[in-house]
Order: structure tokens, then C-alpha cells, then sequence
């Protein structure tokens, strides 16, 4: 550090001489002498200029299949196409013995169903004063069927019966 650089920062110098003037810092570290001259730093040369690779375009995101379904002015109730009504059951009620359990798995399915909050509008119940607790839900999907993303991600431990499909038909 030169002088000229230091007298912009008074405390940092008088901080730095401070630690370094303590014995246990000598123990370890040489005690440093203050530069005469500042020393310039040499720019690297640069290699003869390699032509830039050639950036991909980014590949569009595959649409959502209920993305492609027209827009609906109408009631769900007139639309057995656009919309369906499906009930949800926990296969696995028998496990609920604890409730704050219970309701993290719950949350846990809801987080995860976060993926069809644009198509689709729900509500789970846990069910039950004593264990085992039972968990039911009920959900409209945009569309005729559930969608496959949310059958691979969430689906798992639930079973699911169309409410609406003989009303429609």
C-alpha cells in the first residue's frame, strides 16, 4: 500500500497497522513494510481473437395440451368437454393416526398440485374428530380427464372417481 493510496482511508490504515503491529500476528506474518512506488499491473495479452460460438437459439417450451383447449364464456355445467369433476380419496387412511400428520400430507399434496393451479380448483378435507383421520377432496380440472402431469406428480397415493361423468352423458 503507498501513501497517496492510504490517505483516502485513514481508519482502514490505522486498523491494518494496528493488527500488524500485535505480536501474535508477527508470530506468523513477517511484518510488512509500507511500498515507496505503486506497482502497475500488466494487462494480459489477448490471443489472436477466436470467433465466438454460436449461441442456440433457446427451444420453446412444449405447450401444456390445456393450453390448446378454446376459451370458455360458458358455465362448467354446460361444458362436459372443458371441464371435469373428479373426488378424491386418500388410499391410505389407515396411516392417519396423527392429525398435524395428516395435515402435512395434505399440504404436502396441495404444494405439489401447485403444477395445475392455472387448470384446475380444488379442495381436500380432513375428516374425523379420532384417527384414523380421513382425507377426501374434491377438484375441477380443465378438461375431460386429469392431466397427466398431475397424475405422475401427485397421484400417487390418492384414488380418484369422475363425479360428472354420467351426469354429461
Amino acid at each position: 500500500m503507498t501513501k497517496s493510496f492510504t490517505l483516502e482511508f485513514p481508519h482502514v490504515e490505522r486498523y491494518f497497522w494496528t493488527i500488524v503491529d500485535q505480536p501474535n500476528f508477527h508470530k506468523i506474518i513477517a511484518k510488512p513494510k509500507e511500498a515507496k512506488k505503486e506497482v502497475k499491473k500488466e494487462e494480459p495479452k489477448c490471443k489472436a481473437e477466436e470467433p465466438a460460438e454460436e449461441e442456440e437459439a433457446p427451444k420453446p417450451k412444449p405447450r401444456n395440451p390445456l393450453d390448446l383447449l378454446p376459451p370458455k364464456v360458458s358455465g362448467i355445467y354446460n361444458d362436459p368437454e372443458g371441464y371435469s369433476i373428479w373426488f378424491y380419496d386418500y388410499k391410505y387412511n389407515d396411516e392417519n393416526t396423527v392429525s398435524f400428520v395428516t395435515l402435512n400430507k395434505v399440504g404436502g399434496f396441495l404444494q405439489r398440485m401447485d403444477l395445475a393451479r392455472k387448470y384446475a380448483f380444488g379442495k381436500m378435507l380432513v375428516i374425523g374428530s379420532d384417527s384414523p383421520y380421513k382425507v377426501k377432496g374434491l377438484w375441477l380440472f380443465r378438461g375431460k380427464d386429469i392431466p397427466h402431469f398431475v397424475l405422475d406428480q401427485c397421484y400417487v397415493r390418492y384414488g380418484a372417481l369422475r363425479v360428472d361423468k354420467g351426469r354429461h352423458q
